[in-house]
C-alpha cells in the first residue's frame, strides 16, 4: 500500500492512481444519485437480469439457476467424497457441532467464536459493527468510510470478517450430508439478510474488493452445497444471483491492480471473479470474466510465488493465504475442464512444499512477517498459526500429499487419497528466494530468515526482523516472532510490533531496519540481505545469513552464523563491521509460556519442565515484550537482552550459546 507522498514521487503512477480515483468519483456520484432519487441497484439488476435471460430463453428461477449452474468448487464425484465424510464419525460429530453453533447464532470469526454477532433488537446481523470494539460504523459511501470512522481501537477488518460468511460452510455441508434442514435455512438466511442491509457501494463491506472477492466466493461455496434445497424460492434466487452479478461487476470496477502493483489483495477480487464466471455461467460476459481471472491468475501466480514456494510479500501468513487463493483457483479451473499450464502447477507444488517444510513440530508455522489471520474458507475452529488446510488443498490437487493426515473437508473440492503421502521430515535447507535458512533434525526446529521483500517494490507485511530466528526445542517454543497484534485500531501497538525492539536479531544503536511513515509502508533499501546459505548435516548444521544496514549513507554490513549441534547446544556467532560505534543490543524475544531466571550472562528458560540455557556475550537483561498468536490479540512476555560495546579495531564479532538440559544435566543444575 502506497502513501500519498510515495505516490508523488513516482511519475509514473500519477496516470494509474488518477484513473483510479477518478473511478471512485464517479461511483460516488452514480451512488448519491440513486440514494436521492430513492432508488435501489438490486432492483435494476434483478430486472436487468430478467431481461437479459428472457431474450436468451432463460428465467431467473430456481430450476432455471440450478439445472444451468456449475457447482465449480465442488469435485465432480462429490457424491463419493460426502460417502467419506459421512463415514468419518469424528468429522461428523465435529461438524455437527459446529453448524449447530452458527444455527444458534454462534459465529466463527478471526479464529474466536462470538455470539454477539446478532442484533436482537433491529433483528439483523451487525454487518456493519466491529463486535470486538463494540462500534456501528456510521453508513456513506465505501470511498469515505474510513475517514468518517477514523476512531482509536475500531478496527474495519473486524466488520470485514464477519462479513466473509466463512462460518456458513459448515452448515451447509452438513444439510449436504445429512439433510439438516435448519443448516440449509440458517444458510439462505444470512446470506438474505447480507443482502438487504448491505446495498451496493454502501458502507464498510464494500470498502475494497478484495473483500468483495472473499465473500463472494464463501456465498457461493455455501449455495453450491445447499443447491438441492426445495425450499430455496424464487425470491431468494433472484436476490443471490443479482448480488453476485454485482459483486462481480464491483471487482471489476475496483480492482486493486494499479499500473500492475499487485499483491494478495488482487488474487482475492480474482477468486471473487472466478468463482462468479464458473458458476452461474449464464451471466452476461460470464465467459469473458471466466477467461480474464484464469489467465490473470496465471500471470499472478508467477509473480506472486517466488521459485522456492515463498511469498513475495514477505510473509509466512499471507503466504497461506495466497497459497489458498492459488490452489482454489487450479480447483475451480480443473472442475470446470480447464487445464493449469505447468508452470502454474510447478508452483502450486512448491507452495505445499515450503508451507510443509517450514512447519513446526506443534502443526504451526513461523510467524515471520505480518500475521491477520488471512483465510479463504475455513470450516473448524483450529490452531491461529496451522496452515494444514492451505496445504492439504494444494498438495491434494497436484496429487502429492505433504501434509499428515489430509484435512478431511478438502475430499469436498478434490477427490484424493492419502496414499502416498510425503512426511516432511529431518529438513536441512536455504530457501533463497524467501530468504530463510532451516533446520528440525531430532528435537530442534530453528529458522532464520533474512527476507527482503523490497526488491518486489513491497514492504506493507514485512517487520523489522532481518537476522531473527525462531527456537523450538522438544516441541516446546521458546524463542520466537511475536506476530502482528493488530494493523490500524492501535498505531502504537502496531509500530511496537513492527519494530526491531520485538525481535531477536541485532539492533545497532537505536537504528531501525526499515524506517516505517504508515502501517503498510516503509522505505525501501534500509536493509538489504546480501546472502543466505546453509552448511553441514543434520548432527552439525549451519544457518548463515548476511545483510547490509543503510544508516545516512553509511553501510555496516552484519553477518549471523548460527551452528547446530544435534545433541548438545547451538552456538550464534554475530559479526558487525565497525562502520558504526555505537553500541548494539542483541535480543531474544520469549514465548509466553516460557519462564526465565537470569544470572549474570545466563539465561536458565523453561517451557513445561523443558529447559535450555542461553550464555550471552554480555550482562543479560529482562524487559516486558508483546506477543500475538492471533490478529486483535496480544499478550505480555519476556525479552532478554544484553549491550555490546565496540572492542575490536576492525570488526565486532560475539557469541551466544544455548545448551540444551537433558535429564540428568537438569538434575544437577
Amino acid at each position: 500500500m502506497l502513501d500519498v507522498l510515495q505516490i508523488l514521487k513516482r511519475k509514473e503512477l500519477w496516470i494509474p492512481y488518477l484513473k483510479k480515483y477518478s473511478r471512485r468519483y464517479v461511483n460516488k456520484v452514480s451512488y448519491n444519485t440513486k440514494k436521492k432519487f430513492g432508488i435501489d441497484p438490486l432492483d435494476i439488476d434483478i430486472s436487468r437480469l430478467q431481461k437479459y435471460l428472457k431474450r436468451n430463453s432463460g428465467s431467473l428461477t430456481y430450476k432455471y439457476v440450478t439445472n444451468h449452474m456449475q457447482c465449480s468448487f465442488l469435485c465432480e464425484d462429490f457424491e463419493s467424497s460426502a460417502k467419506k465424510l459421512k463415514a468419518d464419525k469424528d468429522f461428523m460429530s465435529k461438524l455437527e457441532m459446529t453448524a449447530n453453533n452458527v444455527c444458534n447464532k454462534k459465529f466463527l470469526v478471526l479464529g474466536r467464536e462470538f455470539d454477539c454477532v446478532y442484533n436482537k433488537n433491529t433483528e439483523h446481523y451487525r454487518w456493519h459493527d466491529d463486535i470486538i470494539a463494540d462500534y456501528s460504523y456510521v453508513l456513506s459511501h465505501y470511498s469515505l468510510v474510513r475517514a468518517k470512522n477514523n476512531v482509536p481501537g475500531v478496527d474495519i477488518k473486524n466488520v470485514w470478517e464477519l462479513s466473509r460468511m466463512q462460518y456458513l460452510f459448515a452448515p451447509a455441508l452438513f444439510w449436504r450430508l445429512t439433510g439438516d434442514e435448519k443448516a440449509a435455512k440458517i444458510v439462505i438466511s444470512v446470506i438474505e439478510d447480507w443482502i438487504n442491509c448491505n446495498g451496493l457501494e454502501e458502507g464498510p463491506n464494500w470498502n475494497i474488493a478484495m473483500e468483495a472477492g472473499i465473500r463472494v466466493s464463501n456465498m457461493i461455496l455455501a449455495f453450491q452445497l445447499i443447491s438441492n434445497y426445495e425450499g430455496i424460492d424464487d425470491c431468494f434466487i433472484e436476490k443471490i444471483v443479482a448480488s453476485v452479478y454485482q459483486h462481480m461487476n464491483f471487482i471489476l470496477r475496483n480492482e486493486e491492480n494499479v499500473a500492475g502493483r499487485t499483491s494478495n489483495h488482487y488474487l482475492g477480487g480474482l477468486l471473487g471473479l472466478l468463482a462468479v464466471s464458473s458458476t452461474f455461467t449464464f451471466l452476461p460476459n460470464a465467459n469473458f470474466v471466466y477467461e480474464y481471472a484464469r489467465q490473470s491468475f496465471e500471470i499472478e501466480i508467477e509473480k506472486q510465488i517466488l521459485s522456492d514456494g515463498g511469498g513475495f510479500e514477505g510473509s509466512t501468513a499471507y503466504q497461506r493465504l495466497v497459497g489458498e487463493m492459488f490452489s482454489l483457483a487450479a480447483i475451480v479451473m480443473k472442475n470446470t475442464h480447464t487445464q493449469v499450464s505447468k508452470m502454474y502447477f510447478s508452483r502450486i507444488e512448491a507452495i505445499a512444499d515450503y508451507a510443509s517444510a517450514i512447519s513446526k513440530t506443534d502443526g504451526s508455522f513461523p510467524q515471520i512477517g505480518d500475521n491477520d489471520g488471512g483465510r479463504i474458507f475455513q470450516l473448524f475452529k483450529e490452531k491461529n498459526n496451522s496452515n494444514a488446510f492451505m496445504v492439504s488443498l494444494a498438495s491434494a490437487f497436484i496429487g502429492k500429499i505433504f501434509y499428515q493426515p489430509l484435512c478431511k473437508e478438502v475430499l469436498c473440492f478434490v477427490k484424493r487419497d492419502e496414499e502416498g503421502a510425503i512426511k516432511c521430515g529431518e529438513t536441512l535447507r536455504v530457501f533463497p528466494e524467501s530468504r530463510h535458512a532451516l533446520y528440525k533434525a531430532g528435537n530442534i526446529y530453528c529458522i532464520l530468515t533474512a527476507g527482503d521483500a523490497h526488491r518486489f517494490d513491497m514492504g506493507g507485511h514485512v517487520h523489522n526482523d532481518k537476522l531473527s530466528f525462531e527456537l523450538m526445542y522438544k516441541g516446546k517454543n521458546f524463542i520466537v516472532d511475536p506476530g502482528s497484534g493488530c494493523y490500524t485500531s492501535y498505531p502504537d501497538i502496531r509500530k511496537a510490533f513492527l519494530s526491531i525492539k520485538q525481535h531477536s536479531t541485532i539492533q545497532i544503536g537505536n537504528f531501525e531496519q526499515n524506517i516505517s511513515h504508515s502501517p503498510f509502508s516503509k522505505i525501501k533499501n534500509s536493509s538489504t540481505t546480501n546472502e543466505i546459505f546453509v552448511n553441514g548435516n543434520f548432527d552439525k548444521a549451519e544457518l548463515n545469513a548476511k545483510i547490509s544496514v543503510f544508516h545516512d549513507n553509511v553501510e555496516c554490513i552484519q553477518i549471523r552464523k548460527i551452528l547446530i549441534d544435534k545433541d548438545s547446544c547451538i552456538t550464534i556467532e554475530d559479526c558487525i563491521s565497525s562502520a558504526f560505534t555505537q553500541k548494539c543490543i542483541c535480543r531474544y524475544v520469549l514465548h509466553p509460556d516460557v519462564s526465565v531466571e537470569i544470572i549474570g550472562n545466563t539465561a536458565k528458560m523453561e517451557n513445561d519442565g523443558i529447559s535450555i540455557v542461553l550464555k550471552a556475550p554480555d550482562v543479560l537483561h529482562c524487559s516486558e515484550g508483546l506477543y500475538s498468536d492471533n490478529y486483535g490479540q496480544w499478550k505480555k512476555t519476556q525479552i532478554i537482552w544484553c549491550e555490546i560495546y565496540n572492542r575490536l579495531p576492525d570488526v565486532n564479532k560475539f557469541y551466544t550459546q544455548i545448551e540444551f538440559l537433558n535429564d540428568r544435566a537438569m538434575q544437577l543444575h
